[in-house]
């Protein structure tokens, strides 16, 4: 499987440091005094996850399956280079093991990566028109999903740090016991916690730590569930003096896939090579 969804969604919850006050708890509609600060945090980070959206990048994960004492039974790396497409992205696989592929297997992702890339240039009217809604969609969700976050969370400042070498404002991030996501897709907000790193000269997340603070069950449980007490951590790095996109993050987690088999995995991931990536959409005389 090459497709996937919002690289930012994926990382649970960067977004949710993005509607901070300076000094105190931020109510649901904006502290007086605050709501400027809080929606030039939240305007930073809309951007951020919108342009990552025509973005390419390179990604290294390294799978460490672990024992019952955290000891490593299993490592494994693959790297993608991944491309944006009109309503996800494509994962090319680069390396296993931080070895290219061999000949026959490169010409073979890439040929899949040209099929997918045809497959949206080369549309009818009618075509076009439906990737366009599904483009759409895409971004209503990612910003719907802002307007969740600050429905969420109450954020506190806590302290000051620095964050490779740069000043950062220091929050913590307690979920609301009253929210009601409005949509299925944002219950998972209910069920993390998180401290988060916010970059004092460009008003930008540089650090977020995110931990279940429940067990978190997808297709009912029966597809998986993660185990309460599961982290996730992200760093974030300015691109081209521009926008601030991840450069690391770090998943531990453990639960079950399929009721019945269980796992207990560390994942780390380095990003890079990020460069902006420009296609044309050809459209051809529809037959309908």
């Amino acid at each position: 499987m090459r497709k996937s969804g919002s690289i930012l969604v994926v990382w649970l919850g960067v977004s949710i440091l993005a509607f901070l006050d300076s000094d105190r708890k931020v109510a649901a509609e904006g502290p007086v005094g605050g709501p400027e600060y809080i929606r030039k945090i939240a305007e930073n980070e809309k951007k951020n996850r919108l342009l990552e959206m025509s973005y390419m990048f390179e990604v290294t994960h390294q799978k460490l399956t672990l024992g019952r004492n955290a000891e490593v039974k299993d490592n494994e790396t693959r790297t993608y280079e991944i491309t944006p497409l009109e309503d996800s992205y494509y994962r090319k696989l680069i390396k296993k093991d931080g070895k290219p592929l061999p000949e026959k297997e490169s010409r073979y992702e890439e040929k899949k990566l040209e099929e997918s890339l045809k497959r949206q240039t080369n549309l009818s009217i009618s075509e076009r028109n439906k990737l366009e809604k599904k483009k759409m969609e895409r971004r209503r969700k990612e910003e719907q999903f802002w307007n969740e976050v600050i429905k969420a969370f109450d954020f506190t400042e806590v302290s000051g740090e620095t964050v490779e070498g740069r000043s950062a404002r220091v929050f913590k991030a307690i979920p609301r016991a009253q929210y009601v996501p409005e949509d299925s897709d944002f219950e998972l907000l209910k069920k993390i916690k998180g401290k988060i790193w916010v970059d004092s000269a460009d008003d930008q997340v540089s650090r977020a730590d995110v931990e279940f603070i429940e067990d978190v069950r997808f297709g009912g449980g029966f597809l998986a569930k993660i185990n309460q007490g599961g982290t996730f951590t992200v760093l974030q790095k300015k691109v081209h003096d521009e926008v601030w996109f991840p450069s690391h993050s770090e998943v531990v987690v453990n639960g079950r896939l399929l009721l019945f088999k269980g796992f207990n995995l560390k994942i780390l991931s380095d990003f890079g090579n990020y460069r902006k990536f420009e296609t044309s959409v050809n459209f051809v005389p529809a037959s309908e």
